[in-house]
């Protein structure tokens, strides 16, 4: 299985800012989802910014190759763009989420928000076995 040309984009991108931001705590600080930065200095593009960072590089990596196979696999059966908008309304949606229930006060996130673009390529890949699994068994 060879990388889809956005899942290799999204790939690339995310584990450059996570890496850059695991040396310079400035930079995830900027990036990391706040709902004091969000609601008061109406700074709204962390609920996506926060989709490219981790905790660490053993978080990252699981994302990563957890993203690799499911993006690769809904990429190819949708499109490049299909994709992308799946992931991205996963990592939109799990911020506006995120921002809602904590709205009342001030909520930093680093750890969830990079798997809900993860979660929306799996589901969607699931919903995708669930329709086709008798094609997988042989069956027309």
């Amino acid at each position: 299985m060879h990388a889809q040309p956005g899942t290799l984009a999204v790939l690339i991108f995310t584990v450059l800012i996570s890496w850059k931001a695991f040396t310079r705590h400035d930079l995830l600080e900027r990036l990391m989802l706040s709902t004091d930065a969000i609601l008061r200095r109406k700074q709204y593009e962390r609920l996506v910014t926060s989709g490219f960072i981790h905790a660490d590089a053993q978080h990252l990596l699981f994302n990563m190759f957890t993203f690799y196979f499911f993006s690769s696999g809904i990429e190819r059966w949708y499109g490049t763009a299909p994709a992308m908008i799946i992931y991205f309304s996963g990592i939109l949606g799990g911020g506006l989420l995120s921002l809602w229930l904590h709205r009342h006060h001030d909520y930093r996130m680093l750890e969830k928000v990079a798997r809900n673009g993860i979660h929306s390529l799996t589901d969607k890949e699931r919903d995708l076995l669930k329709k086709y699994s008798h094609r997988l068994k042989g069956r027309d």
